[in-house]
């Protein structure tokens, strides 16, 4: 298991960025006990973070992340996003062939029911089927539907995935600024554009041309560092299982756009997150 976080703390004061960083200290200090209780024994947690250059793109951050755990020997991902938090321990994090919605209840709707074309907040998928539907778009460059490409990608690929229970899928949101108007800026009408061309494309041909095997296009790392996770220590009365292996795996990534790096987003005025 890889568990890969696409994360950026942010650059000015008009984003959604702005206290994620202690959104990442709160999730990664809590889901490593949260997958031993789980019977987890063999996980990474990897932590994708884009440097302060350009508007914040998480399909391209979880490509990376992505790349990076399958070059670790990960058999299967989950693509969790740093607000998010699992609350039922039946939410065992383990292996299901079939891609997993697993966010389906979450404090940031006041628990409603997420149906329709959304798989955002947490899902799983395995490293076969991510490379079968070529991952997440590389395109969006900002805030916002990215999640809504990933559910036709899935859609059009596989025909149909799975979700969580509600009872099970049920996710407490970590707090932090929320800005209205997002979905009025310029970067999010480009973003639609790219998911008007998806939706009015037919098959799956166009999923081909913006993905994971694109990636070498749009990012590169620019920083990797690994430590250990888990401490035996850690371990609830040497309950700590002789194969554990988990690793800590922090990445810092500069997103291209048109083959370039981009200018520093501290410098923007629109919302970079």
């Amino acid at each position: 298991l890889c568990v890969v976080i696409p994360f950026r703390d942010g650059c000015h004061g008009r984003n959604q960025g702005v206290g994620r960083f202690k959104n990442l200290e709160t999730l990664v200090n809590y889901l490593p006990d949260f997958l031993l209780r789980s019977k987890r024994h063999n996980f990474d947690i990897l932590i994708v973070e884009q440097t302060r250059r350009g508007l914040f793109n998480k399909g391209a951050l979880f490509n990376v992340g992505v790349n990076i755990s399958e070059s670790r020997g990960c058999d299967y991902v989950v693509l969790h996003d740093v607000d998010q938090i699992p609350t039922n321990p039946r939410n065992t994090y383990a292996y299901r062939r079939l891609p997993t919605h697993m966010c389906t209840y979450s404090t940031q709707y006041d628990y409603l029911n997420q149906h329709g074309s959304y798989v955002g907040g947490v899902l799983m998928v395995t490293m076969e089927d991510y490379k079968e539907m070529n991952g997440y778009s590389n395109l969006y460059h900002g805030w916002g539907l990215e999640d809504n490409d990933q559910w036709y990608r899935l859609k059009r690929t596989f025909g149909d995935y799975q979700r969580l229970p509600q009872l099970i899928g049920h996710y407490r949101d970590l707090p932090h600024t929320r800005v209205e108007g997002l979905d009025l800026t310029d970067s999010y009408n480009e973003s639609q554009k790219v998911l008007d061309r998806l939706i009015e494309s037919n098959g799956t041909e166009y999923l081909a041309t913006d993905g994971y095997a694109q990636l070498d296009e749009h990012a590169r790392i620019v920083e990797m560092k690994v430590s250990d996770l888990i401490h035996r220590d850690r371990c609830e009365q040497g309950s700590c299982p002789p194969n554990l292996s988990s690793n800590l795996v922090q990445v810092l990534v500069d997103i291209l756009k048109d083959g370039m790096v981009q200018p520093s987003c501290e410098t923007g005025t629109e919302s970079q997150e």
